[in-house]
């Protein structure tokens, strides 16, 4: 019913020893206070498990798997890209010139003409309480 592993466990105990604070009586005067450090070593040692890895454990690191050609390439594009605009504004600023130009449609949509852009962070917000207020009545 239930399958119980075999083979040899490691169990390492080590001692752990810790700083203990000497508690004195409260003292009014910030001058005379000072604190005594004794170190304690624990009543008990605590284990320590090594673990091994089995085969069928996933590896704990990502290795980068085989790169194809397009992906090299989209890389390669974006990176190419990027650069170029990022030079432009660099060299803009530099000259004193305008920043980057940012698209603008030449015709607006039709079906946005009644579009207002709104704070969706809001509107969560007001559809929480909302929520909570019909749960409470």
């Amino acid at each position: 019913m239930y399958k119980v592993t075999r083979g040899p466990t490691k169990i390492i105990t080590t001692t752990r020893k810790a700083p203990i604070h000497e508690i004195k009586p409260f003292d009014f005067e910030a001058d005379k206070r000072e604190v005594t450090i004794i170190p304690h070593p624990m009543s008990s040692p605590r284990p320590v498990f090594h673990v091994k890895k089995s085969p069928r454990s996933p590896p704990n690191e990502m290795t980068p798997g085989p790169v194809s050609a397009a992906h090299e390439e989209t890389v390669k594009f974006i990176y190419t890209t990027w650069s170029t605009v990022a030079r432009e504004v660099d060299t803009a600023k530099k000259l004193g010139k305008e920043g980057p130009v940012y698209y603008q449609e030449k015709t607006p949509n039709p079906k946005l003409k009644d579009f207002q852009p709104f704070d969706l962070e809001e509107w969560w917000g007001r559809q929480t309480l909302k929520k909570i207020h019909d749960s409470t009545s």
